[in-house]
């Protein structure tokens, strides 16, 4: 833990702050949990949003096949002459 100048005030805070006590400017350490966070979060929604996509397509791909079983099935039982 080290002190380390305000961008702002150039009052010295500690490293581990993520505000500077004297004029509550963020420091660049909540700045980059910050991004990381959001960054994550993001990663987090489109793995979510894929895989839906994927699962939702294999499960169109599962109905579209009992349909077309149904409609084989309900031609041989009732063929048109």
């Amino acid at each position: 833990m080290a002190l380390v100048k305000c961008n702002e005030c150039g009052n010295e805070i500690s490293s581990t702050a993520s505000r500077c006590p004297k004029c509550g400017t963020r420091t660049l350490n909540s700045k980059r949990k910050r991004k990381r966070f959001t960054i994550i979060v993001v990663a987090i929604l489109l793995f979510g949003i894929m895989g839906y996509a994927v699962y939702s397509y294999y499960d169109w791909q599962v109905r579209q096949k009992e349909v077309e079983k149904f409609i084989d099935d309900f031609t041989r039982e009732h063929p048109i002459y």
